[in-house]
């Protein structure tokens, strides 16, 4: 795949698959994978990545993080006036 922060950091073992950022890079690593296809087929990185990047994952950090919101949240300490808050609607925005 085409080198990125997202690639980089989801393809960082080479049985998953590897970046490139020329085509000469791209050529080389395609033409290894075909003369060597038995160096890549380890099923743990592949595992632990799927694992890493399952929904079930993202939901429980999500959850992890309202948790931690809501436990230090306290409504005596609230302010009114607090940047997320749009004064001219009683709803809530992330307004900066």
């Amino acid at each position: 795949a085409l080198t990125g922060d997202y690639t980089d950091q989801l393809l960082d073992d080479p049985a998953l698959g590897t970046t490139f950022s020329t085509e000469t890079e791209m050529v080389h690593q395609v033409v290894n994978y075909l003369k060597h296809p038995n160096a890549y087929d380890d099923a743990k990185p592949r595992q632990e990545k799927l694992a890493a990047i399952s929904a079930d994952r993202f939901g429980d950090r999500v959850l992890d993080f309202y948790q931690d919101i809501l436990s230090h949240y306290s409504p005596n300490e609230a302010d009114e006036a607090a940047p997320w808050t749009d004064e001219d609607s009683s709803k809530r925005t992330m307004k900066g």
